[in-house]
């Protein structure tokens, strides 16, 4: 689109709405995952403990990492929907507060910082950008990362007590 020819406003609402849902797919699909995931070191903790084996434990220990790897997949997948949502809102309206710019903007800051500047670049720039994103701005809320990593370790360490301390067997 040239700067003299008028902006499809329809199109450009289509697009922005298309991006979010696109957006809150991949969150779904997250949660989903995640659940996936929490259910399966419940099982194999669960089965650990009632068959007196390490095996099992260790394989739980791996459960909150995965979690941390699907929610980096999906922030550095949802980055361009994150982009054209951000774009079309300041395109539709300029100099407005609007939802997706202010989730980006609160919640993962990096990723706004990174993002806001890629407007002015030119478009083969930009893709690559956009297809290669740093993952230290991925990490969205360090909290729940830090939890994931010391869940990790604690249930690494009830398998090295059951190991060790109660005399498990490793199968």
């Amino acid at each position: 689109m040239t700067p003299d020819e008028p902006e499809d406003r329809d199109a450009l609402r289509v697009q922005m709405q298309q991006a979010i849902e696109t957006f809150r797919h991949l969150t779904t699909l997250f949660v989903q995952c995640a659940g996936f995931l929490i259910a399966i070191d419940g099982l194999l903790f669960g089965y650990g403990l009632a068959q007196k084996k390490a095996v099992p434990l260790l394989i739980a220990s791996l459960a909150p990492v995965g979690i941390a790897f699907v929610l980096l997949l999906v922030l550095s997948n949802g980055l361009p929907m994150v982009y054209v949502a951000v774009r079309s809102e300041e395109r539709l309206l300029p100099r407005e507060v609007t939802v997706a710019r202010t989730f980006v903007m609160t919640k993962y800051p990096l990723v706004y910082s990174w993002i806001n500047p890629a407007q002015e670049m030119e478009p083969n720039e930009r893709n690559r950008m956009l297809a290669n994103p740093p993952m230290r701005g991925m990490r969205g809320s360090k909290t729940l990362m830090i939890s994931l990593g010391i869940g990790s370790l604690a249930q690494l360490a009830l398998f090295l007590v059951a190991l060790i301390w109660f005399d498990y067997p490793f199968m």
